[in-house]
């Protein structure tokens, strides 16, 4: 049986905090950006619709 360090046991939920704190601002940030673009949104996401429609074609 292998010993692990409680340094190891410690550093996960840190490192899994991080990165939903991450994901936190990603989500925060994507929210602000539609807010911002919402007089456009329509043709741009017409837009992203078809891009991914292309993309997934080619794929």
């Amino acid at each position: 049986m292998t010993h692990v360090s409680p340094a190891v046991l410690h550093r996960r939920p840190r490192h899994a905090k991080h990165i939903s704190t991450n994901l936190a601002l990603g989500l925060r940030e994507i929210e602000s950006w539609s807010k911002r673009s919402y007089h456009f949104q329509g043709s741009c996401w017409r837009n992203v619709a078809i891009g991914a429609y292309t993309v997934a074609a080619i794929a």
